[in-house]
């Protein structure tokens, strides 16, 4: 049994409600969540916040790991990225290829245009001082690593928002011999 959570009156509970909107109205219109680094989304939603759960869906092939790459990369927080599909080389590959400006195709089959080299080398750059990004990429993981796993990186890198890669290919649990 966790004590921190507890059955309490609303009465106990304005007090905070207070708090956090007066935070809110001196940030004058500021995002209170973490920022999803796409305007409008933030300006609907508010910013990636505590305690949701956001569903990105799609058709196959439509963007969504790519999206959440994004999400990651401009997340300016410790965060995780769990990745049931891809593994952490093509997903590096594919931050490398934001960060540059250079076709994903082209770097990975290593057809780079003049002065592209360059491009590549300023993102790893910039990538080598990003101390806040965690990546774990065991393919169709069960649903008690992921956990595991998320819990882990909570505890030894204290990440703020976890990011997970194909979740409808997370097996519910891992059959016993």
């Amino acid at each position: 049994q966790n004590e921190q959570f507890e059955i309490t009156a609303i009465q106990n509970t304005l007090a905070d409600a207070l708090v956090a909107i007066e935070k809110r109205i001196e940030a004058k219109g500021q995002i209170a969540g973490i920022s999803s680094g796409l305007k409008e989304l933030d300006k609907y939603i508010g910013g990636f916040q505590n305690r949701r759960l956001y569903y990105i869906g799609a058709r196959p092939s439509q963007g969504k790991t790519a999206l959440l790459i994004n999400f990651m990369i401009n997340c300016k927080l410790r965060c995780g990225f769990l990745s049931a599909e891809s593994g952490k080389q093509e997903i590096v590959n594919r931050i490398l290829s934001n960060q540059s400006n250079i076709d994903s195709q082209r770097l990975v089959f290593g057809l780079l245009k003049t002065g592209e080299i360059n491009h590549l080398y300023s993102a790893i750059d910039t990538l080598q001082s990003r101390e806040e990004i965690f990546i774990y990429d065991e393919p169709n993981m069960s649903i008690e690593t992921a956990v595991f796993k998320a819990k882990e990186m909570k505890r030894k890198f204290d990440i703020q928002i976890l990011f997970v890669d194909y979740l409808q290919i997370i097996s519910s649990s891992r059959t016993k011999s």
